[in-house]
């Protein structure tokens, strides 16, 4: 800190450390140097800028008032041993009233600045505020010893001491205004990029180039400076515009004295009094904007961070519902453009109310806690997402993932939460906290919305929990209608083969693919409005495949000693039966092809095969078929 919490007190030499303390009185040395040789616009403390009077500030914000005893010596020594010409050119009373001056403006710019202020100016009002309060105060009190000592001494006319007094008011301020934020940006802030360096080093080669035309013929160049001061303003922080600003302006403050150039007028004290009011105008100005350029980010990075917030889940840190449902919402158009795949998983724990019940809200919310960093673990590819969707229920968002890939994820989720061994006896058998998977894929996107998708997912989701929960369970295949736009009764949507749904038999994979074109075969008919009689070819043919699909099953079932294969054949018959009723009520009682469609393709082909054959896929892939003799 520059300066100590209101209520304390003032830290003296030794608390600021010999090496800070040495450092900034060798700093404010040279300041004092650089103020009586190289800013000085004639004799006897005439100058457009006093960097020492900052330094000093700065010495005694960090080292109480003991600093201003030591600064008024060390400015005498250097203006008797060090100014120009030596001491013809500056008589022992202009070397005292210039100790003096730094000294107290030094001293009672931090007095006033810790009065003042509860925090370091940080906006464009504390900034305007300081130079009221600090800046002006503490320079008139600098100055006017100055301008005292010279009207006194017969240094300057009568008619000149205004001039005199409102430029040294004006150097005392400039040099505050330079030194206290420089020393202020890189104590606090991070050091400059290469990009904000490549931007400090253009701005200030422009500064003096303008600066070098303006002293040789084109005047007006020197209003250039300030509009490239305040475009560094935009593309750096405070420590970078500084490293333009105080090198424009020592280069402006010292052209001065080589000639007033640009600043021409009658007199010296008025052109002097014209470069101090444009000095102090342009570093102002600059400042100013560079301070409201970092209240707007700031207040930017804190507008993104609550938004951030408010589509976090708080207890989890995932994201939570409003995200998914915007995520989902744009990786269905990425796929329908791309004619992409996208899955999506429904996780939800098991029995939850009763862990919740058992152990409280906070071992709940624990376990939430846990689960979710699980699935963090699982699902980790960049462009993939997981979300609490509500309560204990999760969802994770796979773009370009495909069934099968879907159904390893839900998989590998499920072992990862099991694996965390938390204990659950209200769970069943499992006796420790497990999770049901819903997955549910679309391919392009197409007719899809996010709520559709969800509950396509929730369905899968809650056939798993009836199957017994801690399992995985698919929805049914992709959708994908020929129709753009069209809305069919029942979800009746096209069905996409894929081959995740093989189980390893050729000749049933075969009977399965061909249900699956007969199907499409009914839905295209539906769709193009074809005759009842073609439509009812269409589902007497496909009753019969049907049919002979099962006892095909069936057979080669019982061949590989499917332990279920009779429950397997009394699900055949239950299926079968009522298709075949279906079609009757369909050919004798009216009822629309889009319901008989509905259940024919939906419950008996594709939900049989993907929930109840699935079941002795592991089983006729793991035992080879049997040979004929």
């Amino acid at each position: 800190m520059d300066r100590p919490a209101p209520g304390n007190p003032v830290p003296s030499l030794r608390a600021a450390g010999p090496a800070w303390l040495f450092a900034a009185l060798a700093a404010y040395c040279a300041a004092t140097w650089l103020d009586a040789n190289v800013f000085a616009l004639g004799a006897h403390n005439l100058t457009a800028l006093r960097l020492g009077a900052g330094v000093a500030m700065v010495a005694c914000l960090r080292a109480g008032w003991q600093a201003m005893p030591l600064i008024a010596v060390l400015s005498l020594a250097v203006s008797l041993l060090a100014g120009p010409a030596g001491l013809h050119a500056q008589p022992l009373a202009c070397a005292l009233s210039a100790a003096a001056s730094d000294a107290l403006a030094g001293g009672m710019a931090a007095m006033l600045l810790r009065r003042v202020f509860t925090a370091p100016p940080d906006s464009v009002p504390d900034l305007f505020r300081a130079v009221l309060t600090v800046c002006l105060p503490a320079a008139s009190a600098g100055a006017g010893v100055i301008v005292a000592q010279q009207a006194v001494g017969g240094y300057v006319p009568p008619g000149e001491v205004g001039h005199l007094f409102a430029t040294l008011v004006m150097a005392v301020s400039l040099g505050v205004l330079l030194v206290y934020p420089l020393y202020r940006a890189w104590t606090s802030q991070p050091r400059p990029t290469h990009q904000e360096y490549r931007w400090v080093a253009g701005v200030l080669t422009g500064n003096l180039l303008s600066l070098a035309l303006s002293f040789n013929g084109y005047g007006g160049c020197v209003y250039f400076i300030m509009p490239l001061l305040v475009l560094l303003a935009y593309h750096a922080r405070l420590n970078g515009l500084m490293l333009a600003l105080v090198p424009s302006m020592t280069a402006l403050a010292y052209s001065g004295t080589t000639g007033f150039g640009p600043f021409q007028m009658p007199s010296m004290g008025e052109a002097a009094f014209l470069l101090a009011t444009f000095l102090c105008s342009t570093t102002l100005v600059t400042l100013g904007v560079a301070l409201h350029n970092r209240q707007l980010l700031a207040a930017g990075n804190v507008g993104e961070m609550w938004r951030q917030k408010a589509l976090c889940d708080p207890l989890t840190g995932l994201s939570n519902r409003s995200r998914l449902d915007s995520m989902l919402e744009t990786e269905l158009r990425r796929a329908q453009r791309s004619e992409d795949v996208l899955s999506l998983l429904m996780v939800d724990v098991d029995h939850f109310k009763a862990y919740n019940d058992a152990h409280g809200h906070l071992a709940g919310d624990a376990c939430l806690q846990a689960v979710a960093h699980a699935l963090r673990t699982v699902v980790h590819r960049a462009p993939d997402m997981v979300a609490r969707y509500g309560g204990e229920e999760f969802a994770c968002v796979l773009p370009g993932t495909p069934e099968q890939g879907a159904a390893q994820v839900a998989e590998r989720i499920r072992r990862a939460v099991a694996d965390l061994c938390l204990a659950h006896p209200g769970n069943g058998p499992a006796g420790r906290v497990t999770v049901s998977v819903g997955v549910a894929t679309v391919r392009g996107g197409r007719n899809a919305a996010p709520d559709q998708i969800i509950e396509m997912a929730d369905r899968a989701l809650y056939r798993a929990k009836a199957e017994g929960r801690n399992t995985v369970s698919t929805a049914l295949p992709p959708l994908v209608c020929p129709h753009e736009g069209l809305r069919l009764p029942g979800e009746l949507l096209r069905l996409a083969w894929s081959r995740s749904y093989e189980c390893g038999d050729a000749r049933i994979d075969a009977q399965h693919r061909q249900l699956f074109e007969m199907v499409n075969r009914l839905l295209a008919a539906f769709l193009d409005n074809a005759p009842r009689a073609a439509c009812l070819a269409i589902i007497h043919e496909l009753l019969t495949a049907l049919g002979e699909h099962f006892r095909d099953e069936e057979a080669m079932l019982r061949s590989r000693g499917y332990p279920d294969a009779e429950h397997h054949a009394e699900l055949h018959a239950t299926l079968l039966e009522a298709a075949g009723d279906l079609a009757e009520r369909y050919e004798n009682a009216g009822l629309p092809l889009s319901e008989a469609l509905g259940v024919i393709a939906h419950e008996v082909v594709a939900r049989h095969m993907l929930d109840d054959d699935t079941k002795f896929h592991p089983y006729v892939q793991a035992v080879p078929e049997p040979h004929a003799a």
